[in-house]
């Protein structure tokens, strides 16, 4: 039987050589490609090659130590170090790394490392950084002790601070203080204190605070509440409630929300709630469908349940269950009831 050291052992040094296997294959590959176009390149520079004697036109296919950092070269495949900065031209392939930042002006694939932040226009594979991770177009994985940017994306974000991306991104988002997404976002966001996305949220957004997106399609949960002007989907909050425009789907919460127009309750997301509802009346012009579970439930036109302490509706499809419920349009069982009430 072999011990549980020597599993260790074992296990490191596996890791060690397929690490080593993947380097000079991809130095390997790299060599083979610059042959066949004919492009001048070299396995191997150290800090003292310079401009004159290694042009930037030049490939690296190997090893690009730099003693202060490795930069200038046009192509580089393998194993690329500097101790301040890392820089490439146009293309990268294999591993990053340094002290400080790296940098690629065009396209990569593989892994960079750096102790301050990484910078690529385009890029597959993974980014590790201890304060931050930029890339304009990136798959894969961006993880940064501070912050994750990019553009448009698929792949996983975590960052102490949090994510943000300014066009569509697809996968998970993990920030421990929320992410922010300008345009569309597809998959998991988990924020210590919120998430934000300006258009439409599809999938699950948990936050500690609450979350908001123009429109959502999947579940929404935060610790105070959410907001949602297009809800397809589940709202679940614990301290304050939920709000909605237009609403298909669930809210559970102490306060659910859904008003349709302007001339409607007409409130931002849980503004002056008590002051509203009693200066207005709530009106709209949409039906909306689903079930509302909490202590004060409010809606203009609903098709489903109203589950609560508090149930208000003035058009009613459906039945509500309270200790107080109203109803104040037509096609109702009574216009205030304790306990059950129903419209048609």
């Amino acid at each position: 039987m072999i011990p549980a050291a020597a599993k260790r052992e074992i296990l490191r040094l596996g890791i060690l050589l397929g690490a080593v296997l993947l380097l000079c294959g991809t130095c390997s590959a790299g060599a083979a490609l610059v042959e066949d176009e004919g492009l001048p390149w070299t396995p191997l520079r150290f800090p003292l090659n310079n401009e004159k004697s290694f042009p930037r036109s030049r490939t690296v296919a190997g090893l690009d130590l730099g003693l202060l950092g490795g930069a200038g070269a046009k192509n580089f495949y393998g194993f690329q170090y500097g101790t301040l900065w890392t820089q490439d031209i146009q293309n990268s392939y294999g591993l990053q790394a340094t002290a400080g930042m790296n940098f690629l002006l065009s396209r990569g694939i593989g892994i960079q490392i750096a102790g301050v932040g990484n910078s690529a226009e385009r890029y597959w594979g993974m980014q590790v950084a201890g304060l931050f991770n930029y890339s304009p177009h990136m798959c894969g994985v961006q993880v940064a002790g501070l912050l994750n940017l990019l553009s448009n994306a698929k792949g996983i974000q975590i960052a102490g601070i949090g994510n943000g991306s300014d066009n569509d991104a697809a996968g998970l988002q993990i920030g421990g203080v929320g992410n922010l997404n300008w345009r569309n976002y597809a998959g998991i966001q988990v924020g210590g204190f919120g998430n934000n996305t300006y258009e439409t949220a599809a999938g699950l957004q948990l936050g500690g605070f609450g979350n908001m997106a123009r429109s959502s399609s999947g579940i929404q949960i935060g610790g105070l509440g959410n907001s949602s002007s297009r809800l397809r989907g589940a709202q679940i909050a614990f301290l304050l409630g939920n709000y909605s425009k237009d609403a298909a789907g669930v809210q559970i919460g102490p306060i659910n929300l859904i008003e349709t127009t302007p001339e409607g309750i007409g409130m931002e997301p849980f503004h002056s709630l008590g002051e509203t509802f009693t200066q207005r009346t709530v009106k709209g012009s949409s039906d909306h469908a689903g079930i509302q579970i909490g202590i004060l439930n409010l809606c203009d036109r609903f098709k489903g349940a109203q589950i609560g302490l508090i149930n208000f509706c003035r058009k009613l499809r459906g039945f509500q269950i309270g200790a107080v419920n109203i109803i104040t349009g037509p096609g109702k069982l009574m216009p205030a009831t304790i306990g059950f009430n129903c419209g048609w």
